[in-house]
């Protein structure tokens, strides 16, 4: 029954996630370089940003769902030190002129965060936390950077941080409550499949002009 039910998540789930954030990854212009236009304001334009930024979401999602199988300490560490080290980035780079990143940062992260979720290592409950916070640090810089650029005012950081903060912490959740090793396996999969996308998004960047 097990095998059957995993067997499904397999065929299914991953598939139609992968194909879908892939799809956005492949996109030759990167999300990073503009803040999404709700019309109802810069707090709501962060929220969309962030829920229409591949780059931005599937980091957020990994890294809750390693956090959640390191244990509840460890994802209670990680859903806030993430937003703080986030929104700090984003106030860094809205007062830098020009960070000068390679486009295939984002991607960077996106794999070595995946490879953590994939591998699930038995660290202490602040290892996490560290990396949630080094990786946030460096999203929250490309979005400064990119309201900096658009002349966005800084409450779409807070849209943005308010819309990680909640999926961060309802993934962290639900990766703590994960007893079944079918459930397990299934979320390091998925961590398999988002160090899959950073690598095709590396490759696509570094990839032959025409």
């Amino acid at each position: 029954m097990i095998r059957l039910i995993l067997q499904h998540y397999w065929e299914r789930v991953p598939k139609i996630a992968f194909l879908s954030v892939l799809i956005g990854f492949l996109v030759p212009s990167t999300a990073m370089a503009h803040l999404v236009n709700s019309g109802v304001g810069p707090f709501y334009d962060g929220i969309a940003h962030f829920f229409v930024s591949p780059e931005d979401l599937v980091l957020v999602v990994t890294l809750a769902l390693f956090g959640g199988l390191s244990g509840r300490k460890a994802a209670k560490l990680l859903v806030v030190s993430l937003p703080v080290a986030w929104l700090a980035g984003a106030a860094i780079g809205s007062h830098v002129a020009s960070l000068n990143a390679p486009e295939f940062l984002p991607a960077v992260c996106i794999l070595f965060a995946g490879l953590l979720l994939a591998i699930n290592p038995k660290v202490p409950r602040i290892v996490p936390a560290i990396f949630a916070s080094m990786l946030g640090l460096v999203h929250g810089l490309l979005n400064g950077q990119a309201m900096a650029t658009t002349n966005t005012p800084f409450l779409a950081a807070v849209g943005i941080i308010s819309a990680l903060g909640l999926v961060g912490n309802l993934l962290g959740a639900l990766a703590v409550s994960l007893k079944a090793n079918w459930q397990m396996i299934a979320a390091r999969v998925l961590g398999s499949w988002a160090a899959a996308i950073g690598l095709l998004s590396i490759a696509w960047n570094l990839r032959p002009g025409p």
